[in-house]
């Protein structure tokens, strides 16, 4: 390559690779400045997220008349506060390898063991949205479920707190492949502590109706651990 051509080409690249290291330090400015503005500056389409997302939430089908719509941190009374634990033991920031995992996924189960259960439930029967957890590991149709409030509650550990759980006895059974699916449970619920194979469940249903939740059409309600 003749020498005034090779000064042109480094003579570029310099001016490319300065102009490049220029916009990288003015995209971080500009980002560290944004985590300074209020949230409908940082992201002016939040806004419009959210409201699309409460008008999705707000088309919910409601229960029949007499059916009170439950959400699960009703079962919680308020003052207990499970996500509390976790932030405690530092839960988020443990390594699926971590040696000290098992000590602290045990002192999360000991402390949710005490969750207690909300007393003002009322004599209406309610519905509530959750996932069915199988008591046990047969393939015929069941009557009796956990319902939890999130796919795969009682497979990871620890299991959610006793308070956000409910043992249900169905007036009509439901097949084993609806475990992966979210339904609607309605019924009278009231609070009746009892071990399980998956642990401690403080409330019951009995001669409860089960329907499946139409999760393709309308978003399932958010859930957040008791706070």
């Amino acid at each position: 390559m003749p020498y005034p051509v090779y000064v042109s080409c480094v003579s570029t690249a310099l001016v490319c690779a300065g102009r490049m290291a220029a916009a990288l330090l003015c995209s971080l400015a500009l980002d560290s400045l944004a985590q300074t503005l209020p949230a409908p500056l940082r992201d002016p389409l939040a806004a419009l997220r959210a409201q699309a997302q409460a008008a999705r939430l707000s088309s919910i089908p409601v229960p029949p008349v007499g059916v009170r719509e439950m959400a699960w941190s009703q079962l919680s009374p308020a003052g207990w506060n499970a996500q509390q634990t976790l932030d405690r033991l530092g839960v988020a920031q443990l390594q699926d390898d971590d040696p000290a995992a098992p000590a602290i996924m045990a002192e999360v189960r000991r402390a949710w063991q005490q969750a207690p259960a909300a007393t003002n439930l009322g004599p209406m029967p309610v519905r509530l949205t959750g996932f069915p957890v199988m008591p046990d590991d047969a393939s015929a149709p069941t009557r009796e479920i956990i319902l939890a409030p999130y796919y795969g509650a009682c497979v990871h550990s620890p299991t959610p707190p006793p308070n956000q759980m409910v043992l249900v006895t169905l007036a009509q059974p439901l097949p084993r492949d609806r475990y992966q699916y979210p339904i609607w449970v309605t019924g009278s619920l009231s609070v009746k502590p009892t071990i399980t194979r998956q642990g401690r469940v403080a409330y019951r249903m009995v001669d409860a109706t089960w329907e499946a939740y139409p999760y393709q059409k309308y978003p399932m309600p958010p859930y957040q651990l008791p706070r």
